[in-house]
């Protein structure tokens, strides 16, 4: 498609090093996650979207995990998700990480335990509105999370018992009659939630199962 486009398509072109993560964009920032050193150092960059120079770039130490069996795992697939104030990045071997936009300063990280996948990692973090939901599939603790934007803390927690490998993000569905959250599973048709938002209470389960089909 790119040779079809032509030269004259290319604005700029950068090293942008190993991963399967998707570009996220906000204002005149582009921000992708990456990993090195076999997949032992996350790194984070964001680059001007006008000609791909390196605006910041920040890395950590994460640990390898046998259980990214297959070669063509990578740390740094899940993609990184922005509000333009922050943004959020999650890798396999570390947890979630949310740092400033325009100046990469941390405002917050959460170590997470690995989950037991051959592929690693696949899913990615998603924003709506003050919420960051996750999905944690993977173990017998499988579960999503909706974590505060502000700080990383838990607002709610749904176990989702036998959903034991997922790769899949959820995705935020607005219909005519509420706002759903719609999670993909192991060995099972599409599983929806409602009432996204927490309550301003020490409850948990904030969001009531529709479908489970």
């Amino acid at each position: 498609m790119l040779s079809e486009l032509g030269k004259e398509s290319f604005l700029w072109k950068v090293p942008s090093g190993s991963g399967h993560s998707s570009p996220s964009i906000a204002g005149e920032a582009l921000f992708l996650s990456s990993a090195e050193d076999g997949g032992k150092t996350f790194v984070m960059t964001a680059y001007r979207r006008s000609d791909g120079g390196v605006l910041w770039q920040h890395r950590v130490s994460g640990r390898e995990n046998g259980r990214y069996g297959h070669r063509a795992a990578n740390p740094a697939a899940p993609t990184p998700c922005t509000d333009g104030k922050r943004v959020y990045f999650y890798f396999g071997g570390y947890g979630l990480i949310a740092r400033e936009a325009k100046s990469g300063d941390l405002a917050w990280e959460r170590k997470l335990a690995f989950r037991s996948n051959t592929f690693g990692t696949g899913t990615s973090p998603i924003l709506h509105g003050d919420l960051l939901v996750l999905n944690r599939d993977g173990s017998k603790e499988a579960a999503i999370l909706g974590l505060s934007t502000t700080d990383g803390t838990t607002k709610w927690e749904i176990p989702r018992p036998g959903f034991r490998t997922t790769y899949a993000t959820p995705f935020v569905w607005k219909n005519s009659k509420r706002t759903e959250l719609v999670v993909p599973g192991m060995l099972s048709l599409t599983v929806s939630y409602t009432h996204l938002r927490a309550h301003e209470t020490k409850a948990n389960l904030v969001c009531r199962l529709l479908l489970e089909k």
